[in-house]
C-alpha cells in the first residue's frame, strides 16, 4: 500500500476515534489500531448490515426508488445538528457514505466516511477551519444542504 495509503487509512481511525463521543449511534465500531493484512496495512471497522443480514444500501439506493423513509428527515437533521454544534469537520456527504440500516425492522441513518475530517481543500482552509469553528460549521451547512435538497429533505 501507498504511505499514502496508510496515512488516509491513520487519518480515518483517528478521525472515528475523535468523533465516537458525538456520532457514536451513525458510524461504525472501528478497531483501535491499523492490522497487518496480506495487501498491506488495513483498516478494521463494522459492515453495517441489516436485520436479514445483508449490507445495509447506500442512500442514493433509496432516492432513486424515491423510497426515502419517513424517519431519516429527522435523523438527517439530527446528525446535521450534531455536526454543527461540536464544529465537527466532516465534509464528505456524498450519497454512498450514508447507509440506511434496517434495525429491528426500523431504518437507521449510518455515515461511513470519516476520511474527510480535516483534509478539506484547499490547503488554506484546512489551517482556518482549525481556528474558526464558524468556517468549519459554514462548510457543512453548504455541503450537508445540496444531498439535503437531493433527498427533498430541508433542514428545520
Amino acid at each position: 500500500m501507498r504511505p499514502t495509503g496508510v496515512s488516509q487509512l491513520q487519518r480515518e481511525l483517528n478521525a472515528a476515534q475523535i468523533c465516537s463521543a458525538h456520532l457514536k449511534r451513525y458510524i461504525p465500531n472501528y478497531d483501535n489500531k491499523l492490522v497487518d493484512t496480506n495487501l498491506g496495512p488495513g483498516l478494521v471497522c463494522e459492515i453495517i448490515r441489516d436485520d436479514d443480514g445483508t449490507p445495509s444500501l447506500p442512500i442514493g439506493y433509496y432516492i432513486a426508488k424515491n423510497m426515502i423513509p419517513q424517519d431519516i428527515k429527522a435523523q438527517m437533521n439530527a446528525f446535521y445538528n450534531i455536526l454543527m454544534e461540536h464544529s465537527i469537520p466532516i465534509y464528505d456527504f456524498n450519497d454512498k457514505n450514508f447507509l440506511i440500516q434496517i434495525k429491528n425492522g426500523k431504518p437507521i441513518l449510518r455515515f461511513t466516511d470519516l476520511k474527510s475530517y480535516n483534509s478539506y481543500k484547499p490547503f488554506t482552509y484546512l489551517r482556518l477551519e482549525r481556528c474558526i469553528p464558524g468556517l468549519t460549521r459554514c462548510i457543512i451547512r453548504r455541503r450537508l444542504s445540496r444531498l439535503m435538497r437531493s433527498l427533498s429533505l430541508h433542514q428545520q
